[in-house]
């Protein structure tokens, strides 16, 4: 590995904490972050979710974690949502055709 590659996690350098992530969260998730941490980018990564890249102070980390897996406990909860959401979709769908053949 080449010396001037940040690594993926969280890496402390010159008082600060650097940030490189790849989450799951959506883009309206992703924005509220970047309100709070405006020192943390984000943007699309195709099938990896979100990749977040940049800093924050060592006094915000704890607080960033946490933030961080409420958004990811969030868009898990979403995700979930909508399975179930698609799945009564088909149960209706499916169910709803079967009356109609009996009439």
């Amino acid at each position: 590995m080449s010396r001037n590659v940040i690594p993926f996690g969280y890496t402390a350098f010159g008082g600060v904490i650097l940030v490189k992530l790849n989450v799951k969260i959506s883009q309206s998730q992703a924005l509220k972050l970047n309100t709070k941490y405006p020192t943390v980018i984000n943007w699309d990564n195709g099938k990896f979710g979100r990749a977040l890249e940049g800093f924050i102070q060592l006094g915000q980390v704890s607080s960033f974690i946490r933030d961080l897996n409420d958004l990811k406990l969030d868009a898990k909860i979403e995700r979930l949502m909508e399975q179930k959401a698609a799945l009564l979709d088909l149960f209706i769908a499916d169910n709803s055709s079967a009356n109609l053949d009996l009439i």
